[in-house]
């Protein structure tokens, strides 16, 4: 067991991070992966691949997203506040490209190159929105309101023109 004492940086994560948040997410890991393990394999057999395939899909990118979580869980305010920033900007560039870009299915364009970038957009929209309105409440001179109806603004315009009225409406939401 890690000690309070101790000043490491996992030591210093273990004390600070919410374990039970971080149970419950390796619960769902696993439980989606047992589901998987119930219902791939027939489907890519009847596909022609090979039995685990599915699977081994959803174990590399399960792995990956938990590698980045766990990265993510050892940043600070600011650096998490900086790279919400550029996973905002990155992901509305390719939200403006998929409405160039984009593949059609069914009358929108959500996805380009094999992603559906509003994906990326919802977690770093949630965290700068949330900055806005504390820095808001911080700081009198902050123009928090004008600069969250901005970001909600530039956010869900582009959204609307895929069309994309789920994400739209989900970001509305969380951002009242």
């Amino acid at each position: 067991m890690v000690s309070r004492a101790e000043r490491t940086i996992f030591a210093q994560w273990w004390w600070t991070v919410d374990r039970w948040l971080l149970a419950a997410l390796g619960g769902l890991m696993v439980l989606g992966l047992v589901l998987m393990l119930a219902g791939a394999p027939p489907q890519a057999e009847r596909l022609g691949l090979s039995t685990f395939h599915f699977v081994n899909r959803q174990v590399f990118w399960m792995s990956l997203a938990a590698l980045l979580m766990a990265a993510t869980a050892f940043l600070n305010e600011r650096w998490v506040r900086r790279a919400a920033l550029f996973v905002f900007i990155f992901g509305m560039s390719l939200v403006v490209l998929t409405l160039y870009f984009g593949a059609e299915i069914k009358g929108a364009r959500r996805w380009i190159l094999g992603v559906q970038p509003s994906e990326f957009v919802k977690p770093a929209f949630v965290v700068l929105a949330a900055w806005a309105f504390s820095e808001g409440g911080r700081r009198i001179d902050m123009p928090a309101n004008f600069l969250a109806m901005l970001l909600l603004t530039l956010t869900i315009v582009p959204l609307i023109l895929q069309p994309d009225f789920g994400q739209t409406m989900l970001l509305s939401m969380v951002w009242a």
